[in-house]
């Protein structure tokens, strides 16, 4: 973590190899993290104590690529590149998947962002 004002290092959080994407809940309490390693863990870390308190892994053999929040913060959404795709839901509260979502086609998907509209009734996969 980087101070903005002092352009300094704050505080460093130890969450695997190979980390591929962060994002945010929308009430900034916990930071979400993917590795791309062998096992494809995502690290959920306490954002006002600088630490990891829980880990959850997404999909053995695959390598997640991003991850979106619902609107209303209950689940985070990775998406997996792996062949065929696998979108992986998470529920922000026990932080866990709660199911994977086959793409069919034979796809890759590397990004997911939710419609704007601020209701999250859809998520666009690419």
């Amino acid at each position: 973590m980087i101070g903005v004002k002092t352009h300094t290092l704050i505080a460093t959080v130890r969450i695997g190899r190979t980390p591929r994407a962060l994002a945010f809940t929308p009430y900034g309490k916990f930071a979400y993290v993917i590795a791309g390693d062998a096992i494809s863990n995502l690290s959920v870390n306490d954002v006002k104590n600088h630490r990891v308190i829980a880990t959850v892994q997404i999909f053995a053999g695959g390598f997640p690529n991003d991850i979106a929040f619902t609107p209303n913060g209950t689940l985070a959404y990775v998406v997996n590149d792996s062949v065929p795709g696998l979108v992986s839901a998470i529920d922000v509260k026990t932080h866990s998947v709660t199911t994977a979502i086959q793409i069919s086609g034979g796809e890759t998907p590397i990004d997911i962002e939710f419609t704007p509209d601020g209701k999250g009734k859809f998520a666009y996969v690419v």
